[in-house]
């Protein structure tokens, strides 16, 4: 939290501590966007009570957003009510199946409503949508309108790509990297056309680089957040690196 980061998101949580898949669920790619993407896998976590026993002593430099991912209604709204006082905000993501199980189940309409409205009245803290890049078009047509009536202004755009790889342990994972970032773009600019100001957007994918980060950031008086999943060989410093560019170009 003493990075330079404007927010931190903890580890993604379900209702109980899980083992991960067996190794190799990590694996590094190299691609002419650049080098040191990674195809992941989902990895162990701890459960609720193991993150607030890794959050009792920690102090909030900056505000921290709790991720929960549920396979149920009920796992969702008992993740928020358990573990969105711990944060700043709650994000919460796997609205379509995680591709890390190899498998993609599209909510029906009734379903994700009923979702989106249940994690709304569930905590008053802000909430974010985390998005599929996959799925831009179930985005725009069903996802972000269903978030919008149940009163959430919030989406983070977007995840991993599902990819599939023989040395995973499972044949598929979640690709991330420079080679996102391209979409990313494309996805932020469609949605701010299609939603207007009446959505913040938090740019994920792909950010590696300070002129990346000038490229994907909010301009004008646009509502938006800048976000960067670190696992590149920049490492911590990319953080300060970023800052300056935003800084120098105002």
């Amino acid at each position: 939290m003493g990075l330079g980061f404007g927010a931190v998101t903890a580890k993604s949580i379900t209702v109980g501590p899980r083992p991960g898949h067996p190794q190799p669920n990590l694996v590094r790619t190299r691609s002419d966007a650049g080098p040191g993407p990674g195809e992941l896998q989902r990895l162990s976590e701890p459960g609720p009570r193991g993150l607030r026993a890794s959050l009792a002593s920690l102090r909030h430099r900056v505000p921290l957003i709790v991720s929960v991912a549920g396979e149920s209604i009920a796992d969702y709204v008992k993740l928020v009510r358990e573990l969105g006082p711990l944060g700043e905000l709650v994000e919460f993501q796997h609205l379509l199946a995680e591709h890390q199980a190899g498998v993609r189940v599209e909510p029906e309409a009734g379903e994700l409503a009923t979702l989106l409205r249940e994690v709304r009245e569930a905590t008053a803290k802000p909430l974010i949508v985390k998005l599929s890049p996959d799925f831009a078009d179930v985005n725009e047509r069903e996802i972000i309108p269903a978030a919008l009536a149940a009163g959430i202004r919030i989406v983070n755009y977007g995840n991993t790509r599902r990819i599939e790889d023989r040395r995973l342990s499972q044949g598929v994972g979640g690709l991330s990297g420079p080679d996102l970032f391209p979409a990313t773009l494309d996805n932020v600019r469609r949605t701010r056309r299609t939603f207007g100001a009446d959505l913040e957007i938090i740019r994920t994918g792909g950010v590696d680089a300070p002129e990346n980060a000038w490229q994907a950031a909010p301009r004008g008086g646009e509502r938006g957040r800048l976000l960067h999943w670190i696992h590149q060989p920049r490492g911590p410093i990319l953080a300060r690196q970023i800052l300056e560019r935003l800084l120098a170009a105002r």
